[in-house]
Order: C-alpha cells, then structure tokens, then sequence
C-alpha cells in the first residue's frame, strides 16, 4: 500500500471515465483488433497437465484449447486443488497453499439517492470511529462486526455525474466483514447492518434514510458467486506480513508453462495492484518466449 500511496503523490491519481468496466472492455477491444479472441460465459474444468508442463484447458463443453502458456487470475487456492489437483504438486508448495488465508470480504450497500450529495466534500471517505485497529481486525477474526464498525462511504455520482438522473446520486456503503459471520446470509442479519450503515451515514448525510429510491445488498456469498473467490475473498490472500512480498504466490509457479496473475500473486489486491500485476506477469510471459 505505502508504493500505491507515493504513486499518487508523485504522479497523481486517474479515475476512469464512465464505469470502471471500461478498463477491460477496452482492453478486450484492443484485443478483438489484433485478432485475437476472447471465450465468454465458458467456465473451465481442467488445466491439462502432461509430463509436468500445462498444455492447455478442458472447458466445461469438454472443448479443449491448447497454448504455449497459461495464465490463470482466478481464486489460486481452486487453480491448483481443483483445475489441476494435488497430485501434480509438490509437497512443500501444497503445505504452503493449505496454509495460506483468504482476505475478508465485503457487505456492501448500494443506494440511488433523491437529490444531489452536496454535504459530502469528496466522493470516498473511510469512516473510524476509533483509533484500535488490532481490536477491530480481532473482532473480524472472530467472526464478530465490532462496536461502531468504521465503514466505508463512496459516492461515485460526485465523481462522475452520468452514474445517475439528474437530481440524483448514487451511494454505496460497506463494511469489511468476514465470510462466516453468518451461515446464510439471509435477510436479517443483511437488514440489520444495512441499518447499521444507514444509521451511521447518516450523521454525514441527513435524512438519508428518507432519501433513498433504490437499495441493493451485496454479501460475502454474493461476491463469492459473482467471483468465485473462495469466502468471497475481497483482495485474493490476505494482505499480513507473512503472505505479503517475496511470500505471497510468485508469477511462476511448479508447473511448467503455467503462470499467475492478478490479487492471488504478487504485488497485491486492489485495482492499482492488479493491473501492475498484469503487466508483471506479461513481462515474464514475454521475457521467456
């Protein structure tokens, strides 16, 4: 976080006009022009392994694609335990993987909003209401929502005005939560801290429950289906000491010709570390053919 941080101070910080799905939609486009070709909708059953190298994948159809390289974004623990198996890998590294833990992940609040958000003086805030950070994440740990739970409240409308109708905006609200603080995630407890947020919004918004028009909730299982990100794993592993730099999952993996990319290597999650991450790995990629 501290290198994202002085990026922004050195060289300033960007937002991505329209949606932030233009990012890859562009890229796709990109792509599509130097005739290449990208398979939606098709889920992966298997990479195929021979002789220790990966040659290719088996989608769900039972169609095969072969390549001279793999890379693999998804959940890295589902990578290696379920598309390719623990018999193809080496005893340390399978220990190592065992080992290794999921980020938290999110309750998050969308909300269209009547009327413009003019009390708020910048779109995204990160909310404390306490200065014990080793509490709050012990709490977490413990599959426990701390008393007055920093949340965070972003506004993209402010950011950018096409993201609703005039004379209204959009808001979203969420905690860090983790994925076993409820066994379903049904509708109480997602009542109870949608009006948790609400409540505490609130004192930054006023009459903000009077005010809303449209209300989505977003749990750790949704992020989950949406991702398949194992407990709805927000930024891939955890971002601690021991699973950070050298000690995170390397680009290069045991197997030959298979490599990985995204929030489950290295240098981390979010949006600013997954794209670095992306032209890390396609340097590698491109250093060894």
């Amino acid at each position: 976080m501290a290198g994202i941080e002085m990026s922004y101070f050195n060289y300033g910080v960007s937002c991505i006009e329209g949606k932030v799905e233009e990012l890859p939609l562009k890229m796709g486009e990109a792509l599509k022009k130097m005739g290449d070709q990208i398979l939606e909708g098709h889920e992966v059953k298997q990479i195929i392994i021979e002789e220790k190298k990966a040659i290719g994948l088996r989608l769900k159809n039972d169609q095969e694609i072969t390549g001279r390289v793999i890379i693999s974004n998804i959940d890295a623990y589902t990578t290696f335990m379920d598309l390719i198996g623990k018999d193809c890998l080496p005893g340390g590294f399978l220990s190592k993987l065992k080992g290794m833990r999921p980020s938290l992940s999110y309750f998050i609040l969308y909300l269209g909003i009547d009327g413009e958000l003019d009390e708020l003086s910048v779109a995204n805030n990160e909310i404390f209401f306490g200065d014990d950070l080793i509490k709050e994440y012990q709490s977490l740990y413990e599959n426990r929502i701390p008393d007055e739970a920093p949340f965070y409240l972003l506004a993209p409308s402010k950011v950018n005005p096409s993201h609703a109708p005039r004379g209204k905006s959009t808001l979203c609200l969420s905690y860090k939560v983790p994925y076993h603080l409820s066994s379903n995630w049904g509708k109480k407890i997602k009542d109870q801290l949608s009006q948790q947020l609400v409540t505490q919004a609130s004192a930054l918004i006023p009459d903000l429950k009077k005010r809303i028009l449209v209300s989505v909730q977003t749990t750790p299982k949704t992020i989950e289906r949406w991702t398949h990100n194992r407990w709805g794993a927000a930024y891939g592993w955890a971002q601690i000491p021991s699973q950070s730099g050298m000690y995170r999952l390397q680009r290069t993996t045991s197997i030959q010709n298979l490599y990985l990319t995204g929030h489950w290597t290295s240098p981390g999650g979010g949006i600013a570390g997954v794209v670095a991450s992306g032209e890390l790995t396609a340097e590698e990629v491109l250093n060894r053919l």
